[in-house]
């Protein structure tokens, strides 16, 4: 364990307004971003000794700001959880929660647009799907560095490619060429593969049938079971759930993050809502919709009392910013 470490998570879920809220903390100076320029390092659960290294160096620039680390897909990796207990002294984890229903449909859009996206050779840096902010900054300040250069010259898809520039730029393991070539390794492996091939096919099955929606989709809308691994995982008065499309819920968001983080920080600026799912071009038609609920909303009925009795049965929680009637 690092000691002195101070790290912010925002854990889950996709497609719940996690941008926006990291986004805000950013910009509301709650905290600074773990890994420069990037939302999403997944260093934890790609490689949790780079993210010590990472974590170490930023804690050497005498930062008393908390560091944020907004990598999503943490929530559903238990290695990556692990990592952040072992790694993090003094953690906060936030947990951004949003009706399943339009978080389906929401990264169904995402999904086939990015598929779409990749297989017209789209440049995803230039594209809304990477979900970063300070990406141009970023780039400019691996251009001087002759470790990184390499990357920026094929320009590699992907965060986790964007995590290896940033970690490289900043100085992390200047001198180890076996981290570089494996790195290298991984970011050619990364770019030979359009997308992950359970949605490719999945992808392909919808075409064929026209079924709806994609599996990969669905994983991430269910919140009871991921949810109750964290709660058994960390103390709960850490641990802060969060549902940013209900309106008394943003009313009073400054007023519970200033609290949550122990800080006097207040904004004055409203939440940002970046990336909304029309602004991938891809529409969900009136029967997709009316099949898809109709199939789902029995699950996600039940899912959401469990989530919200999970909830509730959970002293040390802090509830101001949940609430139960935003979910199914």
């Amino acid at each position: 364990m690092i000691a002195g470490s101070h790290v912010v998570f925002i854990v889950g879920f996709e497609r719940c307004m996690t941008s926006s809220l990291a986004k805000h903390l950013v910009d509301a100076d709650y905290s600074s971003l773990l890994v420069t320029g990037i939302k999403e390092p997944k260093v934890f659960s790609s490689d949790p000794k780079l993210a010590a290294a990472i974590l170490k160096r930023q804690l050497s620039q005498g930062s008393k700001r908390w560091l944020l680390d907004a990598s999503v897909n943490y929530i559903s990796n238990r290695g990556a959880l692990i990592a952040i207990k072992d790694t993090v002294e003094d953690y906060r984890i936030i947990i951004c929660l949003r009706n399943q229903f339009q978080r389906t449909i929401s990264a169904y859009r995402l999904y086939l647009g990015a598929f779409i996206a990749r297989t017209e050779n789209v440049s995803l840096h230039d594209w809304p799907f990477s979900l970063e902010f300070g990406d141009a900054s970023t780039r400019l300040a691996a251009a001087n560095d002759p470790l990184a250069l390499p990357k920026l010259r094929y320009r590699p898809k992907g965060q986790y490619i964007h995590t290896a520039i940033a970690a490289f730029s900043e100085g992390v393991d200047h001198g180890d060429l076996e981290t570089l070539e494996r790195y290298d390794r991984a970011a050619a492996e990364f770019a030979t593969q359009s997308f992950p091939t359970r949605v490719v096919r999945e992808l392909q099955f919808f075409r064929r049938t026209g079924s709806f929606p994609l599996i990969s989709v669905l994983h991430n809308s269910y919140f009871a079971r991921p949810i109750e691994n964290l709660l058994k995982m960390f103390d709960a008065r850490r641990i802060l759930p969060v549902t940013l499309e209900d309106n008394d819920v943003r009313h009073c968001l400054d007023a519970t993050l200033a609290r949550f983080f122990q800080s006097s920080t207040r904004s004055i600026k409203p939440l940002p809502h970046v990336l909304p799912s029309d602004q991938f071009g891809i529409v969900v038609s009136a029967r997709e919709k009316a099949f898809a609920k109709e199939a789902l909303h029995l699950s996600f009925r039940e899912d959401s009392r469990k989530t919200a009795a999970l909830l509730n049965e959970h002293r040390g929680l802090d509830l101001s910013l949940f609430s139960p009637a935003a979910l199914y």
